[in-house]
């Protein structure tokens, strides 16, 4: 079938309906402009009329019924690279994740079906409707060229998204390896464990022997870590527009997880084996902040040396990445030294001796970091969301120390919600999700990274600028 077939049916059918009731209109605008009332022609003319007019609506409610369904035949025959197009061109990267969530969490106060709120929601969102058949359907999630494509898409563009209050998915983004977990098996990295050049060409005379070198390799292991948070809502939002519903869950989830990022990758946390990977600067001592030069600018030019060159003495260096509090880097582009603002031309660039450097308030404004990213592995699987309204939930509290429910812990009233395991510690809230009309959003994603190389990171300590 002609594709536009029931596309020009429509349109037909829109233009005869439009031309009738112009008829009708126009017939008693005559008899309204004379001052009188309708003859007995008059009458059977708009009587007339009005009989097609009913007509043709039926059968544009007919095409219109008929066009949806051709579409959404289409969608499950339509080449997956040709659907991929579409929404890297229809939609900002990620914008996906964010629909997917207000779908579900629509879905789950409606009582419907996933697919019946997406199409609800965004029935002209053809690739949304193709990665929801996927989530749905395990035969087709993992066939090849079906949605897992978009699937890893959305997943990066959520990463994307993160820009604006993370750095690590800027950091991300000049890895040395990238990789995507399958399922919840690690990961296995060859790394190396000699010098840059133990593998080096080199001159080799006229019929003589070419040397065969030999270095040291390494595996390095990359397990799966469950990376999750919960945002909750209540079921008074549904009263809003859907725009405005997925733009809260927007929100909430960018900034329940962009700082929590920025801790857990920058942060100096020991792996624990099945809960978190090593903090990229655990065990790093660094060095510390230059004080006693002759200028302000001298000790600045000294940190950044003392920050830098373990890199390059390493041979390392190839994707270095400066992290700064942006306060630090507004008080060195306001040094002036020898009468020249030492550093405010290349700040204003996002560099520092050329190296990209990187602002976020996520960092301590009493140390610079770097990182040579070449030499750091990142691996991550796909997001998946599961939505509530009957749990009840232990908050983080405002110290923002993750609550526990060891069975150690003593079991203490707990107000409305009855007798409740409680952190006596820190005291976190706990709450009715079904007494207080509150849904939750729990996000759930599987993302792990690993140094290729050691000393792939340095910090200078004691920053005072």
């Amino acid at each position: 079938m002609n594709p536009n077939y029931w596309k020009d049916k429509i349109e037909a059918t829109q233009k005869a309906l439009d031309e009738a009731q112009g008829d009708i209109a126009e017939l008693m605008g005559i008899a309204d402009a004379e001052e009188r009332d309708l003859t007995d022609v008059e009458k059977e003319q708009i009587a007339e009329r009005a009989d097609t007019v009913e007509t043709l609506k039926s059968s544009l409610t007919t095409f219109e019924k008929a066009e949806k369904a051709q579409a959404e035949r289409v969608i499950e025959k339509e080449a997956p690279a040709i659907i991929q197009r579409r929404v890297e061109k229809e939609r900002p990267k990620g914008d996906l994740i964010f629909k997917e969530a207000t779908a579900r969490y629509v879905a789950h106060v409606k009582r419907m079906p996933l697919e019946v709120a997406v199409k609800e929601l965004y029935p002209e969102d053809r690739g949304l409707q193709a990665v929801v058949k996927a989530a749905n359907d395990p035969a087709d999630t993992t066939t090849a060229g079906w949605a897992t494509e978009l699937t890893e898409e959305a997943n990066q563009g959520y990463l994307d998204i993160l820009r604006g209050v993370s750095l690590t998915p800027q950091l991300w983004s000049a890895a040395g390896v990238t990789l995507a977990f399958d399922g919840y098996a690690a990961l296995n990295v060859p790394s190396r464990a000699g010098t840059d050049v133990d593998l080096a060409s080199g001159w080799t005379g006229e019929g003589a022997a070419i040397p065969v070198r030999k270095t040291t390799f390494a595996t390095q292991k990359i397990e799966p870590y469950k990376w999750a948070s919960i945002t909750t809502m209540t079921k008074e939002i549904m009263a809003r527009s859907t725009p405005a519903i997925e733009a809260l869950i927007r929100n909430g989830m960018i900034q329940d997880t962009g700082t929590k990022l920025d801790n857990d990758f920058l942060g100096e946390a020991a792996a624990a084996a099945g809960y978190n990977p090593r903090g990229m600067f655990e065990g790093v001592t660094g060095t510390a902040a230059a004080t006693g030069g002759a200028t302000v600018g001298d000790d600045m030019l000294t940190d950044l040396k003392n920050l830098i060159n373990p890199f390059y003495a390493a041979n390392m260096g190839q994707a270095l990445r400066i992290c700064m509090h942006p306060s630090n880097a507004l008080a060195m582009s306001m040094v002036l030294y020898n009468g020249t603002y030492l550093f405010r031309d290349e700040l204003a660039r996002g560099t520092l001796m050329g190296i990209p450097v990187l602002q976020s308030t996520n960092v301590a404004t009493d140390e610079l970091l770097a990182l040579d990213m070449a030499q750091v592995a990142v691996a991550n699987g796909p997001l998946s969301f599961t939505v509530s309204d009957s749990a009840t939930i232990v908050e983080i509290d405002d110290d923002g120390v993750a609550p526990t429910m060891g069975a150690a812990q003593p079991r203490v009233p707990s107000g409305s919600v009855g007798d409740s395991a409680r952190d006596t510690v820190n005291n976190p809230p706990i709450r009715s999700l079904f007494q207080t009309e509150t849904v939750a959003i729990k996000q759930v994603q599987y993302l792990s990274w690993a140094e290729l190389r050691a000393d792939a990171t340095n910090r200078i300590t004691g920053v005072s600028y």
